[in-house]
């Protein structure tokens, strides 16, 4: 549709509808060729209802009531869709070119005064206002303060109101977070209280098991005596690892956890490691495989937490690797990290839950299937590397294993640094 910018022609010229038929037909049209006739449908017809005006040809759009209402609905859903698209200014001009136009006739300017009654207020203001005498200008003066008076009286009677719904809500919010505060910090002290009062009697019954294996003789360790106390063992184990667990979130929560930092080689920290879990990685018929890239990994931290968070990583790999299958261990230094990955060949991690891995108490649902467990061991050990400026990352394909990556700052660089960073 080409734009002409002519005005409509009304018949008969010099009433009032017929004024305001001429500019909402000329507005409906010129806004049409802007926005397309789909939008300014769509516009006028939340506003106006088939039988008080005709839409089919907007090229010609007709009509059919005098009420000015109906006017002043059809000229406000115009401007709205108007001043959404282009903006207030865009708008006033377009209104104004239209008005000129029109006004450019052989009428009056006295015969436009029906139409600008019923254009919106804020728009050809100062049409509006061009004939009014001293007093009507002073009255309206008068009257749009009366309106502006009104308006922000309401305005800060909403206000009022408002703020005192958010003082109450924000008392409430506060008493709610003290509450808080009191139930996590009770729950805290339970957990730590819990968690060392299991201590003793977990104590015992691991030395009550490996006595009882020695004392026995070799004719009396039948293979079902033998494998009760491996599963005997292998609880022990994990409701160890379950308190140290609980501790390491209590020492969190509570703010008290502590690093006593000081320079070690983690080589030989993994080796002991390895070493301690042998046994575990024998009864779940798992070799550990460990491969070294450097002769010293020199780090500065924590040694008996990251002690700790090395264990956790290798005792989940043995813990969910597939029997007869093989954990690899490997370290070397690359740009001044030593870096550790740990890879079995186990359930691994479904794709949708690998974001929660490192949330607290957060388990995926084959791990949950297969073991038990508190998922807290993640949680805690990424919190411990990162205090130690490091991180933990992993990689996982489900039914085909995963990798854990831990990366701690080397302390200074080994002598054969060249030779790691080749591998």
């Amino acid at each position: 549709m080409t734009r002409t910018g002519k005005i409509h022609k009304s018949p008969p010229l010099g009433t009032t509808f017929s004024v305001r038929t001429a500019y909402i037909q000329t507005l409906i049209t010129r806004v049409s060729e802007t926005l397309g006739e789909v939008l300014t449908r769509q516009a006028l017809r939340q506003h106006i209802h088939a039988e008080e005006l005709d839409l089919n040809d907007l090229t010609a759009p007709r009509i059919r009531t005098e009420d000015p209402r109906v006017a002043r609905r059809a000229l406000t859903a115009l401007i709205d869709l108007l001043a959404e698209s282009f903006g207030s200014d865009y708008t006033e001009r377009l209104l104004l070119d239209i008005f000129t136009k029109q006004l450019d006739g052989d009428l009056e300017y006295t015969h436009y005064r029906p139409l600008l009654d019923v254009i919106p207020d804020g728009y050809l203001e100062k049409e509006k206002i061009r004939d009014f005498t001293r007093s009507e200008l002073e009255e309206r003066v008068l009257q749009r303060t009366r309106e502006l008076r009104e308006i922000n009286a309401v305005l800060e009677e909403r206000i009022a109101a408002r703020t005192a719904e958010l003082t109450e809500a924000n008392a409430t919010l506060a008493a709610n977070n003290v509450r808080l505060k009191e139930l996590s910090r009770a729950k805290t002290e339970f957990v730590s209280l819990a968690a060392h009062q299991l201590q003793d009697p977990l104590t015992a019954i691991t030395w009550t098991t490996e006595s009882l294996e020695h004392a026995l003789s070799p004719s009396c360790l039948t293979k079902n005596i033998h494998e009760y106390i491996a599963a005997i063992t292998a609880q022990s184990f994990d409701m160890n690892s379950l308190i140290k667990e609980l501790l390491q979130l209590a020492h969190l929560e509570e703010q008290r956890m502590r690093y006593t930092k000081a320079s070690f080689d983690l080589g030989k920290l993994l080796e002991e490691v390895t070493t301690a879990l042998r046994s575990t990685a024998q009864h779940r018929n798992v070799t550990v495989r460990t491969t070294t890239f450097s002769d010293v990994f020199l780090v500065h931290a924590d040694k008996e937490k990251i002690r700790w968070v090395i264990s956790n990583l290798i005792s989940n790999a043995i813990k969910y690797s597939e029997e007869h299958s093989r954990v690899n261990v490997q370290a070397v230094i690359r740009d001044r990290m030593v870096v550790m990955s740990i890879t079995d060949h186990g359930i691994g991690i479904p794709p949708e839950e690998q974001k929660k891995i490192f949330t607290k108490f957060f388990r995926a649902e084959n791990a949950r299937a297969q073991r038990t467990g508190t998922g807290l061991g993640l949680y805690l050990a990424r919190r411990i590397v990162r205090d130690h400026g490091g991180d933990i990352t992993f990689t996982s394909v489900v039914k085909q294993g995963t990798t854990f990556t831990l990366r701690l700052p080397l302390t200074e660089e080994p002598a054969n640094a060249k030779d790691a960073a080749q591998h």
